[in-house]
């Protein structure tokens, strides 16, 4: 039996992975378990003049900044920083190629990295638009060094409503693998799909990892990178094909 691999997010942001795991012979299929909801701003956007640093966690906030700015150019003088490589793929497409991008790809790194790229930092003011319920370690990080920090939630992310996920779960069922690219994805599968389970994860990243365990997954593989390629290799080693 061909396995299947379960990928629970949206099938364009899946789309090279599918890709990669199909030229191995394996099937993919992109569920997403979670949904996001760009939240209106109209006139209420702050000053970007009044910062130093725009720092972008996910691609759903480069999204929701360019969203609510519309055509407004950013300012000459206001540096971007971004965790990863698809967040940085995407200020690049829509703003403008990022100043810094995290050699790790989560938060908390970007912040200590940002702190020894600017010894002035202690002293600048930070945009940072995020999640409506993001975790803060960010700007609690920026915020302890003396910086100040402006969290900005321009999208909300929310749990499929868990009959309906559980019924398109059921209907792919059996996965060999699945692979998760953020906490609150884990958070809504396992509401739908409760532990124990008994197929390997892959994690997107450490905090996603960490996700996984806390839920009570019990083989978890990380990603070096969010890199589809890398991805694939950790779900074929996952499954013992590589």
């Amino acid at each position: 039996m061909t396995p299947r691999i379960l990928i629970t997010r949206e099938a364009e942001r899946a789309a090279d992975l599918v890709r990669m795991l199909e030229a191995e012979g394996l099937i993919a299929h992109a569920e997403p378990v979670t949904r996001t909801t760009y939240l209106p701003h109209d006139e209420d956007v702050p000053a970007l003049e009044s910062f130093d640093w725009l720092i972008f966690t996910s691609a759903n906030g480069v999204k929701g900044f360019h969203d609510a700015y519309a055509s407004t150019p950013l300012p000459p003088s206001l540096k971007t920083a971004v965790v990863g490589p698809a967040t940085a793929e995407t200020v690049a497409k829509l703003l403008r190629a990022p100043d810094y991008v995290a050699k790790q790809n989560d938060a908390v790194s970007l912040a200590n990295e940002l702190l020894e790229e600017d010894p002035d930092m202690p002293h600048r003011a930070v945009l940072w638009p995020c999640a409506a319920h993001a975790s803060f370690e960010l700007a609690l990080k920026l915020k302890d060094a003396g910086a100040e920090v402006v969290p900005w939630p321009v999208y909300l992310t929310e749990a499929v409503p868990q009959e309906e996920l559980l019924e398109k779960l059921v209907r792919l069922w059996p996965w060999a693998v699945a692979v998760f690219a953020a906490p609150s994805a884990v958070s809504a599968f396992a509401s739908a799909w409760p532990t124990p389970w008994d197929f390997p994860c892959v994690a997107i990243g450490q905090v996603t990892a960490k996700a996984l365990m806390k839920a009570g997954a019990k083989n978890v593989r990380v990603s070096p990178t969010p890199a589809a390629v890398d991805l694939r290799d950790a779900i074929l080693e996952s499954i013992n094909l590589r």
